[in-house]
C-alpha cells in the first residue's frame, strides 16, 4: 500500500497547520483556494497539531464552495475524510455540526456530517432525498478519542461510513447532485444557525469529488495524521488572583484526551480531596494560603498531563468580612422606630422598636437605656432556610455593655419566641458572656460561656458553628470557650423570631448599646473573626485624621488653634501640646465633636509651643492618626508706664514697670531728629526697671522707648517719651525790636525766644544821657516774647536789654535796642482801657517786689499768693478799688525761694469780672 495521502479528485484539504489568527487555510493545492475565516478567534484554541472548538463559533468559507459543487455534480460521487477528537460524547444533547455544506438555512444542505451523542449522522442532498438530506445515514461507533472518519458515497448510489478504516455503514441513496445549490458555503463546527456548534479539536478535513474504496480508506488511515501529545491542556489555571481574607478562588481547566478523562486538583503539590472536576473553588482563604499554588493534572487512556500553575495572593481587606452575611444591622438609622436589615440578601428581617421611650439613637448606634422590646415583625424565615442548608452559622456583635451587674441572661440577641425556646442566642450574665445554638442532637441548648469576659468597654462577641461541630464563642477577637455541637439544623423552628436587647415575650432585658450585629450561614474562620475585629467597630474602621494644623498668636497669653475636619465619626478632638524642648507630649483639652478651633489661654509668655490634634472615639476608644505639628512662639508682654527725668547735666534716667516673667532683658532704644530716627542704645538684663542714660548731650531733646527680649522673640514696644536733657546754661534771646504802640505812644518790645529751659525773662532799660545805667524794670514769664514799656516819659531816649534766667543759671545779654518817646503819656494813660495783671517787677526779686494792676471801672479786688501746687500762701489785699493803675508791694521775706503763682480776682460794679494769674520768682 502506497505511504501516501490519497491525492485523485481532491477538491479542499485542512490540515489546522496555522496555529493563529482567524483563517483555517486550504492547503490542496486544486484551483482557488477555499480558506475558511474564524468568526470568533475566542471560542477557539490553536493546538501545536491542530483547531480546537469549545465554545460558540461558525468558521465558515470565504467564498461559496463553487469548486466542490461544480466537481462533485460533475462526478455524482463524494468522499468526506477528517481527523477528529471529540470533546465529549453528548455534545450538549444537540445535533452539533462537523462539517456542513449549507447557508442560510439550518435545515437544507448538501452534505452534512453531524454528531449528536455517540452517533455520527450523515445527511446527503440527492434527486431522492428532501433538501436536508433525509433521512440520515446513521453510525453508532463513536467514542472520546482520535478518530478518523470518512463518509463516501459513489454514482451508484452506494454509501460507505467508516471509522478508523473499519465500515459502519453500508447503504444506498440514490439519485444525483443535480438538485445541489451552488451558493453553499462550507462550514465546520457550526452553521448559520447559533446552538449547534461541535466541541473537539480538528487534525485534518478533505473533500474529494470521487468515492474511495475500502483500499484508498485504509491507505489514507495507516498513513495518520500529526496530531498532539494526548492530553493535551486548551485551557489552563488563571493565576495572580489578589484575594483578601475570606474569599475563594476558583479556577477551569481544560484538557482533550482519550477517553476516560480524569482531573484532580493538586494545592502546593499535594492532592485536594474531592477537587476531581476541570473547575475548582477554593474554600474561603486566610493569610496561610498567600503564596499557594493550584494545579490541574489531566488523565486519560493516553497519559497525564499537568497544567500550568496558578498562584494567589492573599491579604488582609480594608473593610470587614461580609462575605456569606444573610442579615446585617449597622444602627446607623439614627431615629424612627425601625432597625433595617442591610444585608440585601433576601426578604430583610427588620427590627420594629416598639417600646421607644426605652431608646436613644446616638451616633454610635442604639443605646438601650431600658426594659425595651425590639423583634422582628413576624417569623424570621430566611434565617432559618439560609442557615439550614449550610448548617453553619456566625454571629457577630459590636456592643457596649450598660454595666456588667444583668443577669437572666440578659439577651443581647435571640432567635426564639420564648426564654426557653430558641434556635439560637447570644446573652450576658454578670461579667460573663455566652452563646447558645440549637440542633438536633443538642435539644435546645448547646452553651459556650466566658469567665468574666463581659466589660463595659465596647466589645466584639462572636458565635460560630463551625464545620467539625463545634461551638465556639469569641471576644475581641480571641476564642474564650469552645463545645461540642453535633447534628444539624434541620430541628430548628421556622416560626420563631428574631430580637435583641430582651426575650420575645418573657423580660430577660440587656441595656447597653448595639454599634453593629452580622449573621451569617457560614462559619468564618478565627482569622476572619480577628480581622473584624482589628477593624473595629461599625462606623469607625478609619477616623480620618485632622489636616491643616496652623497655630498663631497675636496677643500675650493666648494661641489660636485651627486645623481641618475630615472625620464624619469622632465624638472629639485630643488637642496635645509640647515645649519644643524638652519634648514631653501632654494631652491639653478635649473639645467636641465637628469642632476645629480652640484658644488656649493657658501658655506662658515667650515660650515655643509645639501642637498636635487627632480625632477620638471615646465610645469605641479609636483615635486618628495625628495631625500635622505645628509650632509657635508666644508674645512677651511689653513693658508699661516708661517714665523719664533729666534732673542732673548729662544723665536722663528712665523707669519702667516690669510686665514680663520670662524676659532675658530690656532694650532700650534712644531717638532724635525731626522724624525721629531710633537706635539700640543699651540692652539690660532680665528683671530690671530703670535706667541711667549718661551719653545724653546737654538741652537735646530725646525720644525713648523700651521692649522685653529672650532668646526666642521680642515684645512690643512700651509707650514712647520724649523729654529734654538738663543744661549748664540758658540761650540768650535775640532779635530784640523796639517800637512805639500806635495807640498809646509807649514802647512795646519783641524778641526772639531762644532758650527752652528759661523760667521768665528780665528786661532792663536805661536812658540815653550819659552816665546812665541799666536798670531793671520788669520781668515776663517762660515763652513770652513781647512787652509793653508804660513806665516811660515823654520826649526822652532809651536804650532796652533784655536777657533769659531759671533757677540757676542766667543767659547772655540781647542786643540791645535804641528808641525816641515823644507823647505825653500820663495824658493818655490815666484810666486804663481794660483789666490787667502787670509782671512783677523786679523779678526774680529777694526779698520784695511790686505788683500793679489796671482798672478801667470800680472793682472789688482779691489779690493772692499761691505755690506751686495750689495752696493758698497769702492774701495781699481784698477790698474796692476806683478805676485806675494801682501797685501793691510783696514781702516775702519769710518765704522759702522758689517760684510762686500771684493771681487777681476782680468784680466790676457793673458785673463784669476778671481773673489773671502770673509767675514770679523768689531768690534766697
Amino acid at each position: 500500500m502506497p505511504n501516501e495521502r490519497v491525492s485523485e479528485n481532491l477538491q479542499v484539504l485542512y490540515n489546522f497547520k496555522d496555529g493563529t489568527g482567524s483563517t483555517v487555510t486550504d492547503v490542496s493545492g486544486v484551483g482557488t483556494p477555499l480558506n475558511l475565516s474564524i468568526n470568533n478567534v475566542n471560542s477557539v484554541v490553536w493546538t501545536p497539531d491542530g483547531l480546537n472548538v469549545n465554545n460558540e463559533v461558525r468558521i465558515k468559507s470565504n467564498n461559496t464552495a463553487t469548486k466542490i459543487y461544480n466537481a462533485c455534480t460533475a462526478s455524482n460521487e463524494i468522499t468526506f475524510e477528517a481527523w477528529i477528537l471529540p470533546t465529549d460524547m453528548t455534545q450538549r444533547n444537540v445535533y452539533a455540526r462537523i462539517m456542513t455544506l449549507s447557508n442560510n438555512d439550518s435545515h437544507q444542505r448538501n452534505l452534512g456530517i453531524i454528531q449528536y451523542g455517540a452517533d455520527y449522522y450523515s445527511q446527503l442532498r440527492t434527486t431522492s432525498t428532501d433538501l436536508n438530506g433525509s433521512p440520515a445515514s446513521v453510525s453508532s461507533a463513536n467514542i472520546r478519542k482520535l478518530t478518523h472518519i470518512v463518509y463516501t458515497r459513489n454514482s451508484s448510489g452506494n454509501v460507505g461510513i467508516y471509522v478508523d478504516g473499519t465500515r459502519v455503514v453500508n447503504e444506498t441513496i440514490s439519485g444525483n447532485f443535480s438538485n445541489w445549490d451552488n451558493a453553499y458555503y462550507l462550514y465546520l463546527a457550526s452553521e448559520v444557525a447559533n446552538g449547534f456548534y461541535w466541541e473537539g479539536t480538528y487534525y485534518l478535513v478533505a473533500i474529494y469529488s470521487k468515492a474511495f474504496n475500502q483500499s484508498e480508506v485504509l491507505q489514507n488511515y495507516n498513513f495518520g495524521v500529526e496530531s498532539d501529545n494526548l492530553p493535551l491542556f486548551i485551557k489552563n489555571p488563571v493565576g495572580g488572583q489578589n484575594l483578601n481574607v475570606g474569599q475563594t478562588a476558583t479556577f477551569t481547566a481544560k484538557a482533550i484526551g482519550t477517553a476516560p478523562l480524569t482531573y484532580q486538583w493538586t494545592k502546593n503539590n499535594s492532592n485536594i480531596s474531592g477537587a476531581t472536576n476541570s473547575t475548582y473553588t477554593t474554600p474561603s482563604v486566610s493569610l496561610a494560603d498567600n503564596g499557594a499554588v493550584y494545579r490541574c493534572v489531566a488523565t486519560s487512556a493516553d497519559g497525564s498531563a499537568t497544567s500550568s500553575p496558578a498562584t494567589i495572593t492573599v491579604s488582609a481587606p480594608d473593610s470587614r468580612i461580609t462575605t456569606d452575611v444573610i442579615a446585617l444591622y449597622t444602627f446607623r438609622e439614627g431615629s424612627g422606630n425601625t432597625v433595617n436589615d442591610v444585608s440585601g440578601v433576601g426578604t430583610p428581617v427588620n427590627l420594629i422598636i416598639n417600646t421607644p421611650n426605652s431608646v436613644e439613637w446616638t451616633t454610635n448606634g442604639l443605646q438601650i437605656n431600658s426594659e425595651a422590646n425590639i423583634l422582628s415583625q413576624s417569623a424570621a424565615t430566611k434565617l432559618q432556610s439560609m442557615c439550614a442548608s449550610t448548617d453553619r452559622l456566625t454571629i457577630e456583635a459590636w456592643i457596649k455593655p450598660a454595666n456588667i451587674t444583668q443577669t437572666g441572661s440578659a439577651r443581647i440577641v435571640t432567635y426564639s419566641i420564648d426564654q426557653s425556646n430558641r434556635n439560637f442566642l447570644i446573652g450576658q450574665d454578670g461579667d460573663d458572656f455566652e452563646g447558645i445554638v440549637r440542633s438536633n442532637t443538642s435539644s435546645s441548648n448547646t452553651t459556650a460561656s466566658t469567665d468574666g469576659s463581659a466589660t463595659t468597654d465596647l466589645t466584639h462577641v462572636v458565635i460560630e458553628f463551625r464545620t467539625d461541630q463545634t461551638l465556639i464563642l469569641f471576644v475581641n477577637g480571641v476564642e474564650k470557650s469552645r463545645k461540642s455541637c453535633t447534628g444539624d439544623f434541620s430541628t430548628w423552628n421556622t416560626s420563631y423570631r428574631l430580637a435583641i436587647a430582651n426575650e420575645v415575650l418573657d423580660s430577660k432585658p440587656w441595656l447597653g448599646t448595639f454599634n453593629y450585629l452580622a449573621i451569617f450561614n457560614r462559619s468564618l474562620t478565627s482569622e476572619e473573626i480577628l480581622h473584624n475585629y482589628n477593624m473595629g467597630p461599625y462606623g469607625l474602621e478609619n477616623i480620618n485624621s485632622p489636616t491643616e494644623l496652623v497655630v498663631s498668636t497675636s496677643e500675650v497669653g493666648k494661641v489660636n488653634v485651627s486645623w481641618t475636619d475630615n472625620s464624619t465619626n469622632e465624638d472629639g478632638y485630643q488637642i496635645e501640646r509640647t515645649l519644643a524642648s524638652p519634648i514631653n507630649w501632654q494631652l491639653l483639652t478635649i473639645v467636641d465633636q465637628n469642632q476645629n478651633t480652640f484658644l488656649d489661654e493657658t501658655v506662658g509668655e515667650g515660650k515655643n509651643y509645639i501642637y498636635r490634634v487627632r480625632a477620638a472615639n471615646e465610645f469605641a476608644g479609636l483615635f486618628s492618626d495625628y495631625s500635622n505639628e505645628a509650632s509657635v512662639v508666644t508674645l512677651l508682654n511689653k513693658p508699661v508706664n516708661l517714665l523719664g527725668k533729666a534732673d542732673e547735666v548729662g544723665v536722663i534716667s528712665l523707669i519702667w514697670e516690669d510686665k514680663s516673667s520670662n524676659e532675658d532683658g530690656y532694650i532700650i532704644e534712644r531717638g532724635t531728629g525731626d522724624p525721629i530716627v531710633y537706635s539700640i542704645l543699651a540692652t539690660t538684663n532680665a528683671n530690671a526697671a530703670s535706667y541711667n542714660d549718661n551719653t545724653v548731650q546737654e538741652g537735646v531733646i530725646y525720644s525713648y522707648k523700651i521692649k522685653a527680649f529672650n532668646s526666642l522673640l521680642e515684645s512690643g514696644y512700651s509707650n514712647s517719651i520724649m523729654l529734654r536733657s538738663k543744661a549748664s546754661f540758658v540761650l540768650a534771646p535775640s532779635g530784640l525790636k523796639a517800637q512805639l504802640d500806635p495807640v498809646f505812644g509807649v514802647p512795646v518790645l519783641t524778641w526772639t525766644d531762644n532758650a527752652f529751659n528759661e523760667l521768665g525773662f528780665v528786661i532792663e532799660r536805661r536812658s540815653s544821657n550819659v552816665g546812665s545805667v541799666f536798670s531793671i524794670i520788669d520781668t515776663v514769664d517762660m515763652d513770652v516774647n513781647t512787652y509793653l514799656d508804660e513806665k516811660v516819659l515823654d520826649s526822652t531816649s532809651y536804650i532796652y536789654r533784655i536777657y533769659a534766667f531759671n533757677e540757676e543759671y542766667l543767659s547772655e545779654y540781647s542786643n540791645t535796642e535804641f528808641i525816641d518817646v515823644w507823647t505825653d503819656i500820663n495824658s493818655q494813660k490815666e484810666i486804663p482801657d481794660e483789666f490787667g495783671l502787670l509782671q512783677n517787677y523786679p523779678n526774680p526779686f529777694n526779698p520784695t517786689t511790686n505788683i500793679a494792676f489796671n482798672l478801667p471801672k470800680s472793682s472789688k479786688v482779691r489779690l493772692k499768693i499761691y505755690n506751686l501746687i495750689g495752696q493758698e500762701i497769702m492774701t495781699l489785699t481784698d477790698k474796692n478799688y476806683s478805676a485806675g493803675v494801682f501797685n501793691i508791694t510783696f514781702d516775702a521775706k519769710n518765704l522759702t525761694a522758689g517760684i510762686y503763682i500771684y493771681s487777681i480776682n476782680a468784680e466790676s460794679e457793673d458785673g463784669q469780672k476778671f481773673v489773671q494769674s502770673k509767675k514770679l520768682v523768689l531768690l534766697k
